[in-house]
C-alpha cells in the first residue's frame, strides 16, 4: 500500500475509533437505550454477587431470579455455557420512584423498567445488559416514560457502581427505541 492509500485509511480508523468512544460516553446518558451492556472483568459469582447485593442497596426490588447455568450443568445439558448465565427481573415499587408518585403512572410501577442478563464470558469477562422492556413496547404516557427513562438511569447507575467505573466503550448503547 503507498502513501496515498495509507493516510486515508489511517484516518478512517482514528476516526471510526473515536466514534465509538464518543457513543460509549453518551450512552451513560441516553435512557432511551433499550438495550445497554457493561463488560466487567471480574470472578462470574463475585461480579453477580456484588451486583445483587448494589441493586438491593439502591431499593431496587428483585422479582425473579433464573440461574441457567446451574440449571443447564444439573439438568446434563450438551451446551456448556462458559462462565454462566443468570438472569434477573427487576421492579421499582411506586413509594421509592418520584415518577411513579401521581395516581395516573401508579398502576404501572411493576413494570420499571427491566431484566438484567449476566453472562460469563470465555475469556472471563463478565457482560452485563439491561434490557428495559417498557421502552422496547413503548409507552402510553408522557409522565410515565419520563419515570421509565429515569429508572433506566439510576438503574445504569447502579451496575456502573457495582462493578467499578467502566472504561470509554466498555457500557454502549445496542438499540435505541426512537
Amino acid at each position: 500500500m503507498n502513501q496515498i492509500q495509507t493516510l486515508p485509511s489511517l484516518f478512517a480508523i482514528g476516526l471510526a475509533t473515536a466514534a465509538s468512544a464518543a457513543m460509549a460516553e453518551t450512552a451513560l446518558q441516553n435512557p432511551r437505550a433499550v438495550e445497554v451492556e457493561c463488560i466487567a472483568h471480574d470472578d462470574f459469582s463475585a461480579a453477580v454477587a456484588a451486583l445483587k447485593s448494589r441493586l438491593l442497596a439502591d431499593n431496587w426490588i428483585l422479582l425473579s431470579e433464573i440461574d441457567l447455568g446451574n440449571c443447564i450443568s444439573r439438568h446434563g445439558g450438551n451446551t456448556p455455557l462458559p462462565g454462566g448465565l443468570v438472569i434477573l427481573e427487576l421492579s421499582r415499587s411506586d413509594s421509592r420512584s418520584a415518577g411513579l408518585a401521581s395516581a395516573s403512572n401508579r398502576c404501572a410501577g411493576n413494570f420499571v423498567p427491566c431484566r438484567l442478563a449476566i453472562h460469563g464470558m470465555d475469556d472471563g469477562r463478565v457482560r452485563v445488559a439491561r434490557t428495559n422492556a417498557s421502552i422496547r413496547n413503548g409507552t402510553p404516557e408522557p409522565g410515565f416514560a419520563q419515570a421509565v427513562s429515569q429508572a433506566a438511569m439510576q438503574l445504569d447507575a447502579t451496575i456502573t457502581a457495582a462493578l467499578g467505573k467502566p472504561h470509554v466503550g466498555r457500557i454502549r448503547p445496542i438499540r435505541s427505541s426512537t
